[in-house]
């Protein structure tokens, strides 16, 4: 089966289904729902609090945590927050406001890595995974790059995807590679596949 056939194709497709159903989203739907996620990721993250909290800077449609962020910062806590290092690699920053960021990969805000030094992801560490299409099952889809795929597959700490609804989808064309969430928050709702 050639990747114009298979699941990498249907992928492709979805992508562009998904992307422009996230981009029709109005101003202020977008931020109501951005207020929901965030509010349920801070009750989340009250009490007990996380060891760390990683996280990431959302492209335009995406969903946006920067009130997590604040709030987070807010403690006197770093964010843990994910540089492109190369093909399919995060290099992980700690970042303890907006001034230690800059433009970085694909037209991304990242960790400016003159100010804010790469270290190791705590182990422990809860971290906030964006995407594109989730399902019900804990099924997720990324980019394209592979990069949460691959920390997921190695990371022990508990991961948290975070979408609008009508990023939530029946089912998503798997490859082997791909990693299953244990808990999404979709609109603010959590939901933990069975």
């Amino acid at each position: 089966m050639s990747r114009f056939e298979g699941p990498a194709a249907a992928k492709d497709q979805l992508r562009q289904q998904l992307r422009r159903a996230r981009r029709s989203l109005t101003s202020g739907e977008r931020q109501a729902a951005n207020g929901r996620i965030c509010s349920t990721i801070i009750s989340l993250i009250t009490a007990p609090r996380p060891v760390a909290l990683a996280s990431y800077l959302a492209l335009v449609d995406e969903v946006d945590l920067a009130l997590v962020h604040i709030y987070w910062w807010a403690l006197g806590q770093s964010v843990w927050l994910p540089r492109v290092c190369g093909p399919g690699q995060l290099a992980w920053h700690q970042i303890s406001s907006l001034d230690q960021v800059a433009c970085g990969s694909y037209g991304i805000q990242e960790p400016d890595p003159d100010l804010a030094p790469q270290g190791d992801l705590p182990a422990a560490a809860l971290v906030l995974v964006p995407g594109i299409g989730f399902t019900n099952d804990g099924a997720r889809l990324g980019q394209g790059g592979g990069f949460y795929d691959r920390l997921l597959s190695t990371h022990p700490g508990p991961a948290i995807g975070v979408g609008y609804a009508c990023q939530l989808v029946e089912s998503l064309p798997h490859e082997t590679h791909d990693q299953r969430l244990r808990l999404m928050n979709i609109d603010g709702q959590l939901i933990t596949p069975g």
